[in-house]
């Protein structure tokens, strides 16, 4: 189960049982831990399962959140997530290679570095826009623990691919020319 606070991009990941969805008491029990940290929010938008239900819509009620809920197979609604999702699972495929059945136990180091790379709107990370500080990752400490050093190369990788990826629309976009005989300027 995945979430983003929609002001500052920063990112919530939960294990759930791997069952055809998530159970409305799951998502409650999981969403209390971070209620916990951060309070109730004023409004939640989420899509159908386990939201739709009537426990987690009472839940909603009872604790004052006025709660969206998206259109069936519309994921483009909720593109927050739907972004956030993309880095969560490469990271965790990678940190899992030995274990694949083990890959839970590494969702807070990926969330970690995940919270901790700024921004391109604001030029902040997630993590800086809700306490005010920079994070102090374990990357950055001369000894890297067992976990950091897979997420450490998750995150070269990634930087390299959009490097080359950015280069080459470059490429494509310098070559084109801006102006053409007949345009209006």
């Amino acid at each position: 189960m995945v979430g983003v606070e929609s002001l500052t991009g920063y990112p919530g990941a939960e294990a759930t049982e791997a069952t055809e969805s998530t159970t409305a008491k799951e998502a409650i029990s999981a969403l209390k831990r971070i209620f916990s940290l951060f309070g109730y929010p004023l409004s939640f938008c989420v899509d159908r399962n386990p939201f739709g239900s009537d426990l987690f819509k009472n839940y909603c009620r009872i604790n004052k959140i006025k709660l969206q809920i998206l259109p069936p197979y519309q994921p483009e609604w909720n593109g927050q997530v739907e972004r956030i999702n993309s880095p969560i699972r490469q990271s965790l495929n990678k940190m899992s290679d030995e274990s694949p059945k083990e890959w839970y136990r590494h969702i807070e180091s990926v969330l970690q570095v995940i919270r901790g790379i700024p921004s391109k709107s604001t030029g902040c990370s997630p993590y800086y826009n809700i306490f005010g500080v920079h994070p102090k990752l374990l990357l950055e400490t001369d000894e890297l623990s067992p976990l950091s050093k897979p997420a450490r190369k998750i995150s070269l990788s990634m930087l390299a691919i959009k490097r080359r990826t950015y280069w080459r629309t470059r490429k494509i976009e310098i070559g084109k020319p801006m102006f053409e005989v007949g345009y209006l300027v």
